[in-house]
């Protein structure tokens, strides 16, 4: 069986076609090296279809994600006739974790909060 599931937080701005989006969840190890910090590991996603259209519309750069899929080890050879081969994580399922509030989100809520001098306020 083939399956993973990673938990962390989108690294860039979706890069996308119609129908494929590629992009990098961060996800930090649970336990600190030896100077006591936290590393990170880094893992390419690739999302088709609905999972696709999802990440365009709701994932941003910086969300903490939930992310099922499978691994895909892909190879290929550069130019100089170098073999390489890429890992990249097979998004199968994605779910926003945590809302993170932008400036422009909060400035729009601002610009539309007035206090009314006659209004009770309870505390």
């Amino acid at each position: 069986m083939n399956k993973i599931i990673l938990t962390g937080n989108i690294v860039n701005d979706n890069k996308s076609t119609d129908k494929i989006v590629r992009n990098t969840i961060a996800v930090r190890r649970d336990f600190k090296n030896e100077s006591g910090e936290y590393d990170t590991e880094f893992f390419d996603i690739i999302a088709f279809g609905h999972q696709a259209d999802y990440m365009k519309s709701y994932v941003k750069k910086g969300d903490k994600v939930e992310i099922c899929g499978r691994m895909q080890i892909r190879q290929y050879q550069t130019q100089d006739g170098i073999n390489r081969k890429a890992y990249e994580v097979i998004v199968e399922s994605i779910s926003t974790l945590v809302k993170v509030a932008r400036e422009e989100d909060l400035a729009e809520v601002n610009d539309n909060f007035t206090l009314d001098d006659n209004c009770d306020i309870p505390f």
